[in-house]
């Protein structure tokens, strides 16, 4: 952007100058002159709104701070503290429009855990095995257990239906927080005509769709080792977390003559691990990443390097296995159930805090639009093998028993333990090898 050509006053015989322009729109155009165009909106001009136009009340109120001009730009915030942007939303605002996603999602795990009590009633209901009840879905299965056994197995089905339409009531008052769909909106609500389209053509949003979001993902996944191996350690955790939604109720109604509701409460325990998880990720978070993003930016870089996003990784990769473990010789011992139930809060903490590090991570390597197919790459292995999972189970518990099948996971926990370690000695070297362009830090 050439500030040379900003068009003078509609109003004055003056060429417009950069000193009656407010001094953070001044820095914000020599930034984008910088970094050169970057969106269909940097290429439209700022607009001058006059004296007059406030006069005749055209313009919104929080223009009047400058009593002659104000800029209106389609193309960056007005300044620092525009009230439009969300970061400058109240604190209550900006936690409601975070909580409604995470409904969101709580309405989508409670979908596919709910089911897991009820799944012998189908089976039986219905004359099929065990196996194929599982594949009609599978955290929050403690509902579904006083449903299953109170209500029967339809009731789980009716709940996700409340959930769901009680968080999309919820959201209902949600505003924009897109700055591109933002600042559109803004300016057709001040009549500033916008650019010409740049939309790409049918063709061209095809071959994007193709190239980038579905195979760029699976190229990612066979020719990034971080990006391989990350997805196979958090896949396996993932695969661990649903094969308990069926060697829970193989275990503790089989053995230990647990009612459905009862079965369903067990999951209370991996439920606490998550939220230990989350706790912990948030003391790495304080303590030691900031400090290094705080020393980053004193020496002139951006950020830190992202294997500081480990932490919470290395610690729970310790979780799993002591979690698999625990549950396989205390159950295999027939001790008291509570000595099983304690020992998934271990395995619940350790999976979460895996997850956590790995979505950080990627996305600190590979920035915004490789990290999101990377991430992608994640996912698909991840329900791939959540799913593969719990269709055998049952066969593997019935054949090894109760101690050796799950030691068998905790065995291939531990092949895989090393991987977030490894990442953070030698994670800078293998990423700078990368056929992707990645984080310099």
């Amino acid at each position: 952007m050439d500030l040379s050509n900003i068009p003078q006053d509609h109003n004055s015989s003056e060429p417009f100058s950069s000193s009656s322009m407010h001094s953070a729109d001044i820095k914000s155009a020599r930034r984008l002159e910088k970094s050169g165009v970057t969106d269909e909106y940097d290429l439209q001009p700022p607009v001058l709104v006059h004296e007059l136009e406030k006069q005749s009340g055209r313009c919104p109120p929080d223009i009047h701070e400058d009593p002659y001009l104000r800029v209106v730009s389609v193309q960056d915030w007005n300044g620092p503290d525009d009230p439009g942007n969300p970061y400058n939303w109240s604190i209550y605002k900006r936690a409601y429009h975070v909580l409604v996603p995470g409904l969101m999602c709580f309405t989508i795990t409670f979908g596919s855990s709910v089911y897991t009590p009820a799944y012998p009633e189908l089976a039986r209901k219905f004359n099929v095995s065990g196996t194929v009840s599982l594949l009609g879905g599978l955290s929050l299965p403690f509902i579904g257990g006083f449903a299953a056994q109170y209500k029967g197995w339809r009731w789980t089905q009716w709940t996700i239906l409340f959930i769901g339409v009680a968080c999309y009531a919820i959201s209902l008052p949600m505003h924009e927080t897109y700055k591109k769909i933002i600042l559109k909106q803004r300016a057709q609500k001040e009549n500033v005509s916008l650019p010409p389209s740049t939309s790409p053509t049918r063709a061209a949003a095809l071959k994007f769709l193709i190239t980038v979001t579905l195979l760029r993902p699976l190229h990612m996944l066979v020719t990034e080792p971080i990006v391989t191996f990350f997805s196979l350690y958090t896949a396996f955790a993932f695969a661990v977390l649903f094969t308990f939604f069926a060697a829970f109720p193989f275990v503790f109604s089989g053995y230990y003559s647990f009612t459905p509701s009862q079965t369903g409460l067990v999951f209370l325990a991996v439920g606490l691990g998550v939220l230990l998880a989350a706790a912990s990720a948030i003391f790495f978070d304080i303590h030691l990443y900031r400090r290094h993003a705080h020393s980053a930016l004193a020496t002139g870089r951006f950020m830190a390097e992202p294997e500081h996003r480990l932490y919470a990784a290395m610690a729970g990769s310790f979780g799993i296995p002591v979690g698999l473990f625990w549950f396989a010789w205390t159950a295999e011992a027939h001790v008291h159930p509570a000595a099983l139930i304690v020992a998934a809060v271990p395995f619940g903490w350790g999976n979460l805090s895996l997850f956590i590090s790995a979505a950080l991570y990627l996305v600190d390597v590979y920035g915004p639009l490789n990290g999101a197919s990377a991430l992608a790459a994640n996912g698909v292995l991840r329900y791939s093998m959540g799913a593969a999972f719990p269709l055998f189970t049952v066969q593997v518990y019935e054949k090894l028993g109760i101690g050796w099948a799950t030691s068998l996971l905790g065995f291939v926990s531990l092949g895989l333990l090393p991987i977030p370690w490894v990442l953070f000695r030698w994670g800078a070297k293998i990423r700078a090898k990368s056929q992707y362009e990645t984080v310099k830090a």
